[in-house]
C-alpha cells in the first residue's frame, strides 16, 4: 500500500482559521472543524498542496453539488488530514477533481457519499476501522494511478461504488482492501492493470454482486474465511483467484475471461454452484482438496472445463 506523509501539507494549513458553515469564509487550503456546507466551487492554484483540510471530529462536510478543483499539480490531495487521525466525519455529495489524490485522510468511522473523483494517483485512501463508502464515483482513466478505493482497516463497508479505468493498464487496482471483515457489495470497476478487488488481512468477511470487467485479476482474495457469492468477472485475464483454505466461492459467473475463469490456489475451499463458460484456457482450475459441493456448470472452455471439481455444461434454457 503507497502511504504518502501528508505533514508538511498539514503544517502549513494550520494558521488558517478554521472554516464555519457558510462558504463565503471556506476557501481553497482551508482547515476544517465543524459542520461545513459548501455554497460555491472551491477552487485552487498549482501551488496549493490541499482542497481542504479535516482538522475536527464528529462533523459533516456538505460539498451540496460543488466541486473543489485542483491545478493538475503533482502531489497534491482534494481533502486530507492535518495529521492527526480523525474519527466520524462525513464527506458527501460533490465533486473532487484535478488533484493527484481525490481524498486521503487518517479516518476511522467516517463516510463518504455520493462524492465523484477524478484523480492520478489514488482516488480515495482511508486509514482506520469501520468507513463506510456508499454510492461514491472514481474515474482513474486520466492517469497512471495506483487504486481508486483504498483501505487500511477492519470493518470496511463499501456499497455500490464505481471505479473507471483504462482497460489492463490503469488504475493498478480498483478496490484495495487491507483488514478484517471487509464487506464488498454492488461495486463495478471497469479497467484496471491489475486487480479489480483484492483483498488481504481478513478472517472473515463477504464480497457479493459485484461486478468486474477489463483487468487483469477480477477478484483477488488472500486470507481465511471469505464468502465471495453472486459476483460477475467477464472480459478479464482471470475472473477469480481465491487464495483462502476457508472461502465459500458459491453463485459467481466468470464467462470470457482470458485464462482461467476461477482459479482455486489451496485445498479446503468450498465451490457451490458457480458458472464458468466460454474462457481462453480453464474454466475453473481448483487443487485436490477443494470442496466440492455440486452444481458448478462450465462450457466452451478452450484447455478444459473444471478441474478438480466436477462440472456439467448448463441447463439449455
Amino acid at each position: 500500500m503507497r502511504v504518502r506523509s501528508l505533514a508538511v501539507a498539514a503544517v502549513g494549513c494550520l494558521w488558517l482559521l478554521p472554516a464555519t458553515a457558510s462558504a463565503s469564509h471556506v476557501r481553497c487550503g482551508d482547515t476544517l472543524t465543524q459542520e461545513t456546507v459548501l455554497d460555491s466551487d472551491i477552487v485552487c492554484t498549482a501551488q496549493d498542496p490541499v482542497g481542504l483540510v479535516i482538522g475536527g471530529d464528529d462533523f459533516k462536510l456538505n460539498l451540496n453539488g460543488y466541486t473543489i478543483q485542483g491545478a493538475g499539480a503533482a502531489d497534491t490531495d482534494g481533502i486530507a488530514d492535518d495529521g492527526t487521525a480523525r474519527s466520524g466525519v462525513t464527506v458527501k455529495a460533490g465533486t473532487i477533481t484535478g488533484f493527484d489524490d481525490g481524498i486521503d485522510l487518517d479516518l476511522s468511522n467516517g463516510q463518504i457519499v455520493k462524492v465523484a473523483v477524478t484523480a492520478t494517483s489514488v482516488g480515495m485512501a482511508l486509514r482506520g476501522n469501520g468507513n463506510y463508502f456508499h454510492r461514491n464515483e472514481v474515474d482513474m482513466s486520466t492517469g497512471s494511478g495506483f487504486s481508486g478505493i483504498e483501505v487500511l482497516g477492519d470493518d470496511t463497508y463499501l456499497w455500490r461504488n464505481t471505479i473507471t479505468g483504462s482497460p489492463q493498464i490503469s488504475p493498478d487496482d480498483g478496490i484495495v482492501i487491507h483488514g478484517n471483515n471487509p464487506r464488498i457489495i454492488y461495486n463495478f470497476v471497469d479497467g484496471c492493470g491489475f486487480d479489480g478487488i483484492v483483498l488481504d488481512g481478513y478472517t472473515d468477511g463477504i464480497v457479493a454482486r459485484n461486478d468486474i470487467t477489463h483487468c487483469d485479476i477480477g477478484y483477488n482474495t488472500s486470507g481465511t474465511g471469505l464468502r465471495l457469492q453472486t459476483n460477475v468477472a467477464s472480459g478479464n485475464c482471470i475472473g477469480i483467484v481465491a487464495d483462502d483454505p476457508a472461502a465459500r466461492v458459491r453463485w459467481n459467473t466468470a464467462n470470457d475471461n482470458c485464462s482461467e475463469g476461477i482459479f482455486v490456489m489451496q485445498a479446503g475451499t468450498t465451490l457451490f454452484k458457480n458458472t464458468a463458460n466460454n474462457n481462453v484456457d480453464i474454466g475453473i482450475d481448483a487443487p485436490d482438496g477443494t470442496i466440492d459441493l455440486g452444481e458448478n456448470t462450465a462450457t466452451g472452455n478452450n484447455v478444459a472445463n473444471c478441474i478438480g471439481v466436477v462440472c456439467v455444461p448448463p441447463l439449455l434454457p
